[in-house]
């Protein structure tokens, strides 16, 4: 597991969904290790969890640590243009996959491809049934899926699941460390005590609240970075919001 461990060093916290994704790594990297125990080699994985939490930062990660040739699939057009884009991105996605590498497929935030109609999802549905045969991965991140339906979520094309939910304290102490350690200053941070007061926050809003307590302490021609200085960026960011 160790060769695959050096791409998820970005992601701090969540254990658990990097152990999950470590072993998923491995089956699909070595698929005939497992075939001779008659394992039948998954083919999608769904990364769900509210906004901020960084479940794109971890497909991407994952993206990499398969060496496969990756495709990111994002809507930034209205629907008539983003089902034209697809059908073509598909299409393409099969035709380039006799590449010495296999292909892994990211539906990034697959809850905002909804629209006029179902068009979008019976494309990647009938995607994810005419390649079962093929070696393409599907990975898919989203915020809700209410919005998807449950057909295209089944366990028979999704079987593989990551539900990630706000970071917990030792995360949160984890996440903290991390985001110092990118500063040239030094801190005198208790960050023990720092992580009680991201409790129930998200990893995009610790990041941005660390970035502008280091902006602070440079600007005021600071020597280290301080308790005050996180503090006083969560009253600003807090009474803005």
């Amino acid at each position: 597991m160790e060769k695959y461990e050096e791409y998820f060093e970005r992601v701090k916290g969540y254990s658990e969904a990097k152990n999950e994704l470590l072993m998923l790594c491995d089956v699909i990297s070595n698929q005939e290790k497992y075939e001779e125990f008659g394992v039948k080699i998954p083919r999608a994985l769904l990364i769900h969890g509210e906004q901020g939490v960084g479940k794109t930062l971890l497909a991407e990660c994952f993206m990499k640590a398969t060496c496969r040739e990756k495709y990111i699939i994002r809507k930034d057009s209205n629907y008539n243009e983003f089902v034209e884009y697809l059908r073509n991105k598909l299409k393409t996605i099969r035709q380039n996959n006799n590449h010495p590498k296999a292909s892994i497929v990211l539906f990034d935030d697959i809850d905002k491809f909804a629209g006029g109609n179902d068009e979008i999802f019976t494309l990647i549905h009938s995607f994810l049934d005419s390649t079962e045969n093929e070696n393409i991965f599907v990975v898919a991140t989203a915020t809700s899926l209410k919005v998807l339906p449950n057909s295209l979520i089944a366990s028979n094309r999704f079987g593989n699941k990551i539900s990630l939910n706000l970071p917990k304290e030792n995360d949160i102490e984890e996440i903290i460390k991390y985001y110092l350690s990118k500063s040239k200053l030094p801190n005198n941070v208790d960050v023990s005590d720092q992580a009680k007061g991201f409790v129930k926050k998200n990893s995009a809003y610790i990041s941005n609240i660390i970035n502008r307590a280091i902006i602070h302490a440079v600007y005021n021609n600071k020597d280290i970075i301080e308790d005050d200085d996180i503090w006083t960026e969560c009253m600003r960011v807090n009474k803005n919001n």
